[in-house]
């Protein structure tokens, strides 16, 4: 037979307590401000990026290129004359 051994059984701490004090702590007003806002800031320039590739975005600068050099003609042939 086996000698008689003491077995000793590997338990993980159950840290669950912990992670639930620090959840509540970054839903705290300071983080969840903070949160809000740069949730907010990230959506505003992720639109940003987004319309500056866009096909309309391109349609609208080349109409604003066309438009001012219109514009800049009509000025240097009025002040030609």
């Amino acid at each position: 037979m086996l000698p008689n051994r003491i077995v000793k059984k590997c338990v993980a701490k159950d840290q669950s307590v912990q992670l639930v004090r620090i959840a509540d702590a970054l839903g705290d007003p300071p983080f969840g401000l903070l949160h809000r806002l740069s949730a907010f800031a990230f959506s505003i320039f992720a639109f940003w990026i987004i319309g500056l590739y866009s096909i309309a975005s391109r349609n609208c600068s080349a109409m604003h290129r066309l438009l001012f050099h219109r514009q800049l003609d009509l000025f240097l042939q009025g002040s030609a004359h």
